[in-house]
């Protein structure tokens, strides 16, 4: 029963954390009022580490076993969270995006396809930094690198 808690335990952190960024992705007149509130800034991750290590706590406590579960599948978790959020990662989705529309439209200028894959993956950007972050980055590594970090709040 103690580890059925455990378990819940930590799903509500990953729960909590995967609120945070939704409601982090939103804009302010569409959050839920309660988000607004200078307090939940420090008080949600807060809530967040505590509920997770409470869970852990609780395993560690009850089994070992399940501690080493929950531990192994917490890191493949951080590992695919951190490969999704990389530059390669997002390389390579530029990549293959824009294959598919070189195969559609093959006479038109790789600036004008990766401000289409651009202006799809972001459309709350403004289609002026779309197109000068393209013109200005004719490697679509450069391209990859700088949308990582704008998606990530980098200065650059």
């Amino acid at each position: 029963m103690r580890i059925l808690v455990a378990a819940l335990l930590i799903l509500a952190g990953l729960f909590t954390g995967l609120f945070s960024v939704h409601v982090a992705r939103r804009k302010a007149w569409d959050r839920p009022r309660w988000t607004l509130h200078p307090a939940y800034g420090m008080a949600w991750p807060a809530l967040r580490w505590v509920l997770l290590g409470a869970g852990i706590a609780l395993l560690a406590v009850e089994s070992r076993a399940a501690l080493g579960v929950a531990v192994v599948l917490l890191s493949a978790l951080g590992g695919w969270l951190a490969w999704v959020r990389s530059s390669r990662h997002a390389l390579g989705r530029l990549r293959q995006e824009i294959a598919v529309l070189e195969s559609r439209f093959p006479r038109t200028p790789r600036v004008d396809l990766a401000t289409r894959v651009l202006a799809g993956w972001h459309p709350e950007w403004p289609p002026e930094v779309i197109r000068q972050l393209a013109e200005e980055n004719p490697e679509l590594e450069d391209v990859a690198r700088l949308l990582v970090r704008m998606e990530r709040g980098w200065p650059f």
